[in-house]
């Protein structure tokens, strides 16, 4: 799963807190981990390409500004 890039050679990688590198069996686990970060599914839409049919899930989350 990458985040914002669909150029695998500067892909920004899911990491866990000890900053290793997150691998999912399914799009819904990574999903699930990231909800237990803090972010939700905001909207998903499925692309059809040469290879195959690509899920794209839209991950967001509210973040506080300090005046």
């Amino acid at each position: 799963m990458t985040l914002g890039t669909t150029d695998m050679g500067s892909a920004n990688l899911l990491k866990d807190e000890k900053g290793n590198i997150k691998y999912f069996g399914h799009y819904i686990d990574a999903i699930n981990w990231l909800s237990k970060q803090g972010w939700y599914l905001s909207k998903t839409f499925i692309t059809k390409e040469e290879n195959g049919n690509w899920v794209h899930c839209v991950m967001a989350r509210e973040i506080k500004i300090d005046d």
